[in-house]
């Protein structure tokens, strides 16, 4: 069985008040994902450009993992849930977090969907955020991360 070192995580995700940036730091990389859990090959610790940090493993086309944001009012870890495929050695994938956990419910979810291009070490993703709200209209927010990886 090969090892591919990459992953696990210890995140402190701080928050600083209401609509203050939280900060989600990876503490080390150095417990390796075994093979089994890399089918997808891109899984690992990854950090997008406002520093919120994905830790994920993909095997048999799910995606299984955790998300610690850095903008909001996130509080430490949220599980995540998703899908994937390889065509043509590039990763199209999928994954939803919802906000609540331990420490509290944030009334949102989160869904981004992206591609990760083969011999790349990102995932370029389009995300939509649903919040609970009276007016329809304005429940949803849309934008787009991209994540490079910490760990390899």
């Amino acid at each position: 069985m090969k090892t591919v070192y990459i992953a696990p995580v210890i995140f402190f995700c701080l928050l600083a008040g209401r609509n203050a940036s939280s900060s989600c730091t990876p503490d080390l990389c150095k417990t390796p994902i075994a093979e089994g859990d890399n089918q997808c090959g891109i899984a690992g610790v990854y950090q997008n450009q406002l520093e919120s940090v994905i830790s994920f493993t993909c095997k048999d086309g799910s995606i299984d993992g955790r998300y610690c944001s850095a903008v909001g009012e996130a509080i430490f870890f949220y599980q995540l849930a998703g899908r994937y495929l390889v065509a043509n050695d590039n990763v199209i994938l999928g994954w939803t977090v919802s906000w609540v956990n331990a420490h509290g419910n944030s009334e949102a979810t989160t869904s981004w969907t992206g591609i990760s291009y083969s011999g790349q070490d990102t995932i370029d993703t389009q995300w939509l955020l649903v919040t609970n709200k009276e007016e329809f209209w304005n429940t949803t927010t849309i934008n787009g991360d991209t994540f490079t990886k910490v760990c390899i």
